[in-house]
């Protein structure tokens, strides 16, 4: 599983390598295109879009740092490995999508380098559903089992979702 591991982890650090170049471009491209008198990053919905990748790509880097560490220690990273690859691969495609965005039509021509990762990045994503699998196969053991058993009895008691999220985060 360790030759395993470390792939997943591999996997993961590409995309959130792909994830921050995207970004780099899209906001370079936002400062430098103008509408309406001024560069489209001064828009709101441009700068929402930005930040959002920002944060993502800050939430995945640190999932494959901190997997990578335990890795190195010898811990068994078999569940974070699988997580990190699926969510760093999904954050990849949704900065992808936020940059064709910001890109306009221009996200589209090969002019631009986006319009090549946003064709790349779906790889990233077809391996994210082979990673729902590994972790759901993870999930198989006791650690993630017995987290699992005690939010379904928690949602039980709760008697429907709103109090569930209630009961969860009070206690």
């Amino acid at each position: 599983m360790k030759v395993l591991d470390k792939g997943r982890l591999h996997i993961a650090a590409i995309c959130v390598g792909a994830a921050q170049r995207m970004l780099d471009d899209a906001l370079r491209y936002a400062m430098q295109r103008e509408q309406f008198g001024q560069p489209i990053a001064e828009f709101q919905l441009i700068q929402a879009m930005l930040a959002d990748s920002q944060a993502e790509i800050y939430a995945a880097r640190s999932m494959v740092l901190d997997t990578a560490r335990r890795r190195d220690n010898n811990e068994d990273v078999s569940m974070e490995a699988s997580c990190c690859k699926l969510f760093a691969s999904e954050m990849c495609g949704r900065v992808a999508d936020r940059a064709v965005q910001i890109h306009g039509g221009a996200g589209y021509v090969s002019e631009y380098a986006i319009e090549r990762f946003c064709r790349d990045v779906r790889l990233f994503r077809n391996l994210a559903l082979r990673s729902a699998g590994m972790i759901c196969s993870a999930g198989r053991s006791k650690s993630v089992s017995n987290i699992a058993a005690r939010h379904t009895r928690a949602f039980r008691q709760a008697g429907s979702p709103t109090g569930w999220h209630a009961q969860r985060r009070s206690g």
